[in-house]
């Protein structure tokens, strides 16, 4: 009997665990939702998004369901029109003469001095931690969605040191998160984000910068904590 207990029954330090197994692969997820936003919006990738979205809301935290519910909703009512209106906004936005360039380096560096420093930075970041951008994707490193599919890589790291128990593993991947967001995407996200926001543009975009900057400030806050 008292073996039969020991597998069934578990210890407070294995649901916490377990607790923040589930919420390092929620955060994966949450950054490769927004990753996905941020490129060309063809059928497929919004077919894929509207469950996505869905799924997120539905399963998140109070802090990460939150930022699905606008997001959600315009999804769920696209059709035909609307997703031709987007895929018009997109280009707009961040391709033809853009907007509001999706890159790091426009913001980071306007005058254009120092650009090709912080692409071999991110490069070097990218090749340390194992990764190489694939060559179908014909963007530069410091495209927005390269960025944070790297802040998903990085999450994916931590899940897999709290599934292993490998307290090392964790704090490293809690150290380079924090290390990302502060010298790169949470550093210059909120000017992009702003410059999309006065754009002639309102929709999916506004929503998607709006939820994505609110969630990388959320994350570099509880990061921060995770770390004392």
């Amino acid at each position: 009997m008292a073996g039969t207990k020991e597998q069934v029954l578990a210890s407070e330090s294995d649901l916490i665990d377990d607790l923040h197994v589930n919420e390092a692969w929620m955060r994966h997820s949450v950054y490769r939702f927004f990753a996905s936003l941020h490129l060309y919006p063809d059928r497929d990738r919004l077919g894929i998004l509207q469950k996505a979205a869905l799924q997120l809301h539905g399963e998140g935290s109070s802090s990460v369901s939150t930022q699905f519910t606008g997001l959600n909703e315009y999804l769920g009512d696209m059709n035909e029109t609307s997703i031709h209106k987007v895929e018009e906004e997109y280009v707009a936005l961040f391709s033809v003469n853009p907007c509001a360039p999706p890159y790091e380096s426009y913001y980071q560096d306007p005058e254009g001095f120092v650009r090709s420093w912080i692409i071999i930075q991110l490069e070097k970041e990218y090749a340390e931690a194992g990764l190489k951008i694939r060559r179908s994707f014909k963007q530069p490193p410091d495209h927005v969605a390269i960025e944070l599919e790297f802040m998903a890589f990085l999450c994916s790291l931590e899940a897999k040191g709290h599934e292993t128990s490998n307290e090392v593993d964790v704090r490293t991947s809690l150290e380079r998160q924090y290390q990302f967001l502060s010298s790169h995407l949470g550093n210059w996200y909120p000017r992009f984000a702003q410059m999309v926001k006065d754009a002639p543009t309102m929709g999916l975009y506004d929503l998607t910068v709006e939820a994505t900057n609110t969630y990388l400030h959320l994350e570099k806050s509880a990061v921060r904590t995770a770390l004392v």
